[in-house]
């Protein structure tokens, strides 16, 4: 009976040993890092006269008050106001787009697609809740940001730019695009 208790014994030691690897091996330990981001945006809603547009009609000047490079005629278009409500009030970043390449990319100058050839026209903005646009847009870049705020108000306007010296009478016509996303 002694040899079976010592058999009965190895043998469960056996299992015990063989159990204890088995378990260890289920024990030991690996790590996985997790790493997590995303960003909760924003929208913005720009309010105009629909659809979304504002359209300026610039006075009407002489071709003769108008003859040096770079100078813009007295008057410009009445302002008109952009009403923008942005998701938070996190501030509003606006951008400015052209179709084609400006005539005078340091001024800021949008090309008109009108008959009155050397002329551009510069897009004006003021400061959000101001009633005066006197700050030429510039084009393209990281534009212009504006404190939150519900709603920003920002005042635009327009106004000629003499591209080159002694322009021809004619029809002065330029489209931008405004963006407004939140900042």
């Amino acid at each position: 009976m002694a040899s079976i208790n010592k058999r009965c014994l190895s043998q469960a030691l056996a299992s015990l040993l063989l159990a204890g690897g088995v378990s260890g091996a289920a024990l030991a330990q690996s790590n996985v890092t997790v790493n997590v981001s995303g960003n909760i945006v924003g929208t913005c809603a720009a309010g105009a006269a629909a659809p979304n547009t504002l359209n300026f009609t610039l006075p009407d000047t002489q071709a003769g008050t108008l003859t040096a490079v770079g100078a813009v005629a007295a008057s410009r278009a009445p302002v008109q106001r952009v009403t923008v409500t942005c998701t938070g009030n996190p501030g509003v970043r606006m951008t400015m787009a052209i179709t084609g390449t400006s005539p005078v990319p340091a001024q800021n100058v949008v090309p008109s697609t009108g008959t009155a050839t050397r002329m551009g026209v510069q897009i004006l903005y003021g400061a959000a809740g101001t009633t005066t646009a006197a700050t030429v847009m510039p084009i393209g870049g990281t534009g212009v940001t504006f404190a939150g705020g519900a709603p920003v108000v920002i005042p635009i306007s327009a106004q000629y730019y003499v591209v080159t010296a002694n322009p021809n009478a004619g029809t002065v016509n330029a489209r931008v695009t405004l963006t407004f996303t939140p900042n």
